[in-house]
């Protein structure tokens, strides 16, 4: 029988319709599209640094280093961004017209190139690799926000199906001068949970401090169903109210509020645990697309004593379609309790 469940971080209904689906894995990728062969010039891989625009930051080991032609990770423009600074360097106005409002998209469009070889998935990186690309993505994020940006978004799509144009493993970075609703959307519902009425609603086992977030991890560590695997300060576990099959959400175990204030140490060992899960959905579900995205606390608008930094990483294993985009609602055929167990094996 399915049911309606409310997602907590964002207040957003999602469908759990376990019986449209026959069994789990009837949603795995029919051919490892991740790994399909590519045909032409790779502009990625070490010796085609002229096919991108130039490096705008070069990694060797953890450090970042001033010598570019030696990279072991290199941060590169976008080559068709979705965004681009204003060039005379004003903030861009609102047109002041109720009907038809825009405005400049100003912004940054980054792509993070991760190993100079011509990889396409995080599970063939090294672990020190994937370490120096979250590593890069922190000092990013610390770069945006010293630099006037209200939101950076950190993400990586992997495979046709999950929007990657280019095979070899990279991610993206978008830094805005606004917070996108649905960050602003997640942000209220961390406020809103720190309210005391909402905390007093919480049992002894489930209450944790103010934050949100703290709740749920200290709830889904009591209950264990829904957890895939964790390490000494992080946990990865499948949503309740799960949008997407196989759906997993990492998140720290102890409080903190932005991703670019982690520690080195620590950052190996969130990468660590999302290389984990990622093998465990390549194996499972026969190397499917899939997308990863970092949320971290907006830069401006939220107190930090209550957002709660966290990963998002799912696979594209099913298609949206009308209902979905009529409602907003998403119906998803693997419950999150099952979609765990397969993954824990």
């Amino acid at each position: 029988m399915s049911e309606y469940r409310t997602d907590a971080l964002t207040g957003d209904t999602v469908i759990i319709a376990a019986n449209r689906a026959s069994r789990p894995l009837e949603y795995a990728s029919e051919s490892p599209s991740v790994f399909a062969d590519l045909c032409g010039i790779c502009p990625f891989c070490v010796g085609n640094e002229d096919l991108t625009p130039p490096i705008i930051a070069s990694y060797q080991g953890m450090e970042q280093a001033t010598d570019t032609s030696d990279w072991q990770l290199r941060i590169v423009p976008n080559l068709y961004p979705a965004v681009e600074p204003l060039r005379n360097g004003t903030p861009a106005k609102m047109k002041p017209d109720v009907l038809f409002r825009s405005t400049a998209s100003d912004g940054y469009h980054e792509v993070v190139i991760e190993s100079p070889r011509h990889v396409v998935s995080v599970s063939q990186l090294g672990a020190e690799e994937f370490h120096r690309t979250f590593i890069a993505y922190r000092d990013r994020l610390q770069f945006h926000a010293e630099n006037g940006a209200k939101y950076v978004q950190v993400f990586k799509n992997v495979g046709a199906q999950a929007g990657a144009s280019i095979q070899h493993t990279h991610s993206q970075i978008i830094a805005l001068p606004l917070v996108p609703t649905r960050i602003r959307r997640t942000a209220d519902q961390f406020l809103k949970h720190s309210q005391e009425d909402n905390v007093a609603n919480l049992d002894d086992s489930t209450k944790h401090d103010d934050c949100l977030m703290c709740s749920l991890v200290h709830a889904e560590l009591e209950a264990g169903t829904r957890v895939v695997s964790q390490s000494e300060n992080f946990v990865a576990y499948c949503p309740f109210a799960s949008r997407f099959p196989f759906q997993v959400l990492i998140s720290p175990k102890c409080h903190a509020a932005h991703f670019q204030s982690t520690s080195s140490t620590l950052l190996g060992e969130v990468a660590g645990l999302l290389r984990n899960v990622v093998i465990r959905l390549e194996e499972l579900l026969n190397f499917p697309s899939y997308n990863y995205m970092i949320h971290t606390a907006p830069f401006d608008c939220c107190d930090d004593r209550y957002y709660h930094w966290h990963i998002e990483v799912f696979p594209r294993l099913n298609h949206l379609a009308g209902f979905e985009f009529g409602t907003d609602y998403y119906i998803n055929p693997v419950a999150p309790e099952d979609a765990a167990a397969q993954l824990k094996k």
